[in-house]
């Protein structure tokens, strides 16, 4: 048995890219200071504002080759979140990636399932306008474990997870903008879900505070999979944990 030490970043981004990795790098260097062997941050670190497509980046670009120099400075796995890239023809995808501590990329993952949803007085958005969705279920092999890919919208759809578990994930690195209107009734369940009905950790870091459409949940969180207490680590808002946005959890893998 290893024990790992994992660094959720709930991350408060914003439409400021230079500033947005700015903030990412110190949450890095942070994390690793305290031993943390995997990084993860939420969906879309690098931008989130009215215009994603606008926004997209290039791979490799600026936004990735950032991320990529910094798992190899500090040695970490380091999941990005998820940012959005510049397909050519057509759409965007909201994508995640996954960086090794020598810098490589080792997977990444196009969100499959789109948040296309209108909750009148609250919440009206169809990523489906903006964003094309992917069409791949992706497991990133490493020698801290088997990791199932996934972004946000998808934790609504177990199917993906029973997939990824049957393939022999260890667990599933879930990287959100969760909405705080569906994040209060529905977040937390979803999560713990997951983990419980797959046997598998759940690591699930989720952005804060306004945003162009909705206010974020916060709330990342580490569920546990066999037993009454509902998490390992967890954050709550956001907005009371600006001077330490990030958490770490204990993780247990037979390696």
């Amino acid at each position: 048995m290893e024990k790992i030490i994992a660094g959720l970043v709930q991350m408060d981004s914003g439409p400021d890219m230079n500033e947005n990795m700015r903030m990412a790098e110190q949450y890095v260097r942070e994390a690793a200071e305290q031993g943390a062997k995997l990084i993860l941050f939420p969906e879309t670190a690098e931008y989130t504002g009215a215009d994603m497509p606008g926004h997209a980046s290039a791979v490799p670009g600026y936004v990735s080759r950032r991320f990529s120099s910094l798992a190899k400075r500090y040695g970490v796995y380091l999941h990005c979140g998820s940012m959005t890239v510049r397909r050519h023809p057509g759409r965007p995808s909201n994508t995640s990636f996954l960086f090794g501590p020598d810098g490589e990329t080792i997977a990444e993952y196009s969100k499959i399932h789109m948040f296309d949803v209108n909750i009148p007085g609250s919440v009206s958005y169809e990523e489906s306008h903006e964003i094309c969705p992917g069409n791949e279920i992706v497991l990133a092999d490493t020698a801290l474990g088997l990791f199932g890919m996934s972004i946000c919208y998808d934790i609504r759809f177990p199917e993906q997870y029973r997939l990824m578990a049957s393939s022999g994930a260890d667990a599933f690195l879930i990287a959100a903008d969760f909405t705080k209107a569906t994040g209060e009734r529905h977040w937390e369940a979803l999560l713990r879900t997951r983990a419980i009905e797959n046997g598998c950790y759940v690591l699930a870091a989720n952005q804060c505070g306004q945003k162009a459409r909705f206010e974020a949940y916060g709330h990342s969180l580490i569920p546990r999979r066999y037993s009454s207490q509902s998490w390992i680590r967890k954050c709550w808002s956001g907005q009371e944990m600006k001077s330490r946005l990030w958490k770490t959890g204990e993780m247990i893998f037979t390696v």
